[in-house]
């Protein structure tokens, strides 16, 4: 849906949807300051297109989906992006079945009464070359999402490949000179008679019609001009031309991308893209100016299941992913991500992150940290490094990741009371990963295990002999390989866990008697002080001398409630 009120028909508000321009009219908001909320008195939406048949927008079938509409900034047009079945490829006589995605361009000034009369759309072709399908050209027919760089001039879109073996997806790039310059093709295609094949028109516009389609004028003038335009866009409102792109990227068979997001920081030399998956997952990739693609992490922020789209909404604000599904309103932020990584190579693998080699953590943002610390591991690798030696990194950021009798695998803590005591900390090893070893992080140091200290079990659990306080901090269980993060335990030396009911009620206890041997002490100092009154002028038993040694004869009492 696109809303606007410039260079619309009497420059009057409108809404386009589904390839339909409606007017708005009469909509009054009253603010309710004590309540803050808006109260809508009034609205009432008149439909001007009714017909979005073949001499509209899309041909009349259930197939046609429009995915995104774009409002280009500072012009006079719209552009539609949807899939429709191309009725050019189809046999007389024949229902069409070849899923084609399509771009359209519709003038603002257009008032669409009737069908619209400066619509012309063009093909868009996401195929593969040599470099992804050797053997064959693959072409990604379906589109399925689309995002918006922040300049407005390129588009990036999904597409998918509805293979017989397995579908897969890719992600092709368009800018809006190309798609412009695809648009002002004068030639058409025709179809001729309802059941005929399109034919491509060989000539140019014809000479009767009286200005050329799809081109966006000052004003509509002329109603019967208008007219014959429309009659003859209704047979031939695709373009000649088609928009053919190599995808840049391909996600493995079986997986299929669903929504994307694209962050264009500009103190960097590569866009980072976030894709989600039919994994629940969220891929994340990074396009290098030179054209080159590096995977960088895995995201799965719910339990793994094979749903076409689990995702909703996605999008990307500042440093922060939000995203709806059926049952969940999620924001993701970037600087937890970061947190995520427990080693330096592999926090440097992200360009997000960098490094604190101080307190051995992965901190947000990457860009920023300017002492060398941050950005150099110990074995000399830097971020400008790690994309020669960057390898994909999966990042479980929640319970339902790796999930057993329900337990948090991110926010667990194990207290430890006194000292000599041992603890069991499990890696939760029954994730379906498939690995060779697990290995255990100490703040962000890698383990190495002797029976004194650190024994790990056939279960991969992290056993700690005679924990002391110095065994206080983070302890991290990741997959040897792949760096999956399956377990993170944080070691707390107290006499009991806070959020425990014994806890929870000595802690209040203790509170009480605090206050209470406060308001003791005090009536206690004040008696002392009124007794000494009793033999004594007013001046020496309330002076400063009275009170110390009042304090001094009545101090047991705090000193108990200190020691209880």
């Amino acid at each position: 849906m696109v809303v606007t009120d410039k260079g619309t028909p009497k420059n009057q508000p409108a809404v386009y949807v589904a390839g339909r321009m409606l007017e708005i009219e009469a909509f009054k908001f009253y603010n309710r300051l004590w309540r803050y909320q808006f109260d809508v008195t009034e609205e009432r939406i008149s439909k001007l297109g009714s017909n979005v048949g073949n001499e509209n927008l899309f041909q009349p079938s259930s197939h046609t989906t429009v995915i995104k509409m774009v409002e280009v900034k500072d012009q006079d047009y719209l552009l539609y992006f949807f899939n429709e079945l191309a009725l050019e490829y189809t046999p007389p006589k024949s229902e069409p079945s070849q899923l084609v995605a399509r771009v359209a361009r519709v003038c603002k000034k257009d008032s669409s009464l009737g069908g619209w009369s400066s619509l012309v759309k063009v093909q868009l072709v996401c195929q593969s070359d040599e470099k992804f399908s050797p053997d064959q050209t693959v072409i990604y027919n379906k589109l399925i999402a689309l995002t918006i760089s922040e300049d407005g001039e390129r588009f990036y879109g999904i597409f998918k490949n509805n293979g017989k073996k397995s579908s897969q997806t890719g992600v092709c790039s368009y800018s809006l000179s190309e798609i412009n310059n695809a648009l002002n093709v004068d030639t058409f295609y025709e179809k001729r008679t309802e059941n005929s094949l399109s034919f491509l028109i060989p000539s140019s516009v014809p000479k009767d019609i009286p200005y050329k389609p799809g081109i966006c004028r000052p004003s509509s003038k002329s109603i019967v001009d208008e007219e014959r335009v429309r009659k003859y866009l209704s047979k031939t409102t695709i373009k000649h031309d088609t928009l053919i792109k190599t995808p840049f990227t391909l996600s493995k068979p079986g997986i299929i991308w669903n929504h994307i997001a694209v962050d264009e920081t500009s103190n960097r030399d590569e866009k980072i893209f976030y894709l989600t998956t039919n994994t629940r997952g969220i891929s994340k990739i990074a396009l290098k100016v030179n054209g080159s693609v590096d995977d960088i992490s895995e995201i799965y922020p719910f339990d793994s299941s094979l749903e076409e789209d689990f995702y909703n909404t996605f999008e990307l604000h500042g440093n922060s992913i939000y995203f709806t599904t059926d049952a969940h309103v999620g924001k993701l932020s970037l600087k937890e991500l970061c947190a995520s990584y427990s080693t330096c190579t592999s926090c440097l693998s992200d360009p997000d992150c960098s490094w604190d080699s101080i307190k051995n953590t992965c901190k947000y943002p990457g860009g920023s940290l300017s002492a060398p610390v941050h950005v150099q591991c110990s074995n000399g690798m830097m971020q400008k490094d790690l994309s020669k030696a960057r390898s994909i990194q999966a990042i479980k950021l929640s319970s339902n990741a790796c999930i057993k009798e329900n337990k948090d695998i991110l926010s667990r803590k194990k207290y430890v009371r006194g000292t000599n005591t041992d603890i069991l900390m499990s890696c939760e090893s029954y994730c379906n990963v498939v690995d060779d070893k697990v290995r255990w992080f100490k703040n962000g140091e890698e383990l190495t295990f002797n029976d004194k200290k650190y024994t790990i079990n056939k279960e991969f659990s992290l056993i700690v002999w005679n924990v002391t306080s110095a065994e206080k901090g983070l302890f991290t269980c990741v997959t040897g390989n792949l760096n999956i993060v399956l377990s993170i335990w944080e070691v707390i030396t107290a006499d009991c866990n806070p959020n425990d009911a014994e806890c929870i009620w000595r802690d209040e206890f203790n509170k009480w008697c605090q206050k209470f041997d406060e308001y003791t002490l005090a009536f206690n100092i004040w008696k002392c002080m009124e007794n000494s009154c009793q033999n004594s002028d007013a001046d020496t038993c309330y002076s400063k001398e009275a009170r110390v040694v009042c304090e001094e004869k009545h101090r047991k009492y705090t000193d108990v409630s200190n020691n209880r």
